[in-house]
């Protein structure tokens, strides 16, 4: 008896460990910020890990979508390439659905996922 007991509790553990393992798989990337540095301010805005002054991009993250595709998506959106609704709050870019959420007076919050696979997403803030 205490052999089956063993075993199913095995069992248990072994799928709850399998189970928990595509979760912990999803790639998470922090893409940094899409802006105009401090000390740079004539000149036009680029990605970087520093902090962003004025209308800018921020705290770019993704998950199962590598830096480069969320960095071509950020500069789409900014050179106004997504397709938005008249509020602004529903956006589309190819297969991305996006929803846009007012955070404060000039700061939002952008988080896109594709409609192919959920499990993809791009979330950044923008504001001035």
């Amino acid at each position: 008896m205490r052999r089956v007991c063993f075993g199913i509790v095995a069992a248990c553990v072994a799928l709850t460990m399998l189970s928990a393992g595509p979760a912990a798989a999803q790639a998470r990337h922090s893409c940094g910020n899409f802006g105009t540095p401090a000390g740079h301010e004539d000149e036009p805005p680029v990605f970087t890990d520093e902090p962003v002054f004025g209308a800018a991009v921020e705290n770019i993250r993704t998950r199962e979508i590598g830096c480069r595709k969320a960095r071509k998506m950020v500069r789409a959106f900014w050179n106004s390439r997504f397709n938005c609704n008249e509020s602004g709050l529903r956006c589309r870019y190819f297969s991305y659905r996006c929803r846009n959420r007012r955070l404060g007076d000039e700061l939002w919050l952008m988080r896109c996922f594709s409609s192919v696979d959920r499990d993809k997403m791009l979330k950044f803030r923008f504001g001035a």
